[in-house]
């Protein structure tokens, strides 16, 4: 339907699913910035440019019929650490709701 060549249908490909996967990402560090975990949301950034910069630079060397993937590999890589500290942090919402926030019981 578009006319692409094989290759450039590749890329499509994956760059649509890394873009999924991206949205998934941007979404659940949304999420960690309203439960104010800003580390977290450093640390899950800091990891997507890491594994993008690491896994685009590979795929570079690979050639034509690898790039995408390195996109690809970082979102996914960066929306599981994200989704993985997203529920750890639902887990602990009652905690940090009531306790971590609370100035009459932290100490001093």
């Amino acid at each position: 339907l578009l006319d692409l060549h094989a290759t450039q249908l590749g890329m499509f490909r994956l760059g649509v699913l890394g873009s999924a996967f991206h949205a998934i990402f941007l979404f659940l560090t949304i999420v960690l910035a309203y439960f104010d975990l800003r580390r977290h949301v450093l640390m899950v950034h800091t990891l997507f440019f890491a594994a993008n910069a690491l896994a685009t630079a590979a795929t570079l060397e690979l050639g034509l019929a690898w790039y995408g993937y390195g996109y690809f590999l970082s979102c996914v890589v960066a929306a599981c650490a994200s989704a993985f500290i997203t529920i750890q942090a639902v887990y602990r919402l009652p905690f940090m709701t009531f306790i971590s926030n609370n100035p009459a019981v932290t100490r001093t």
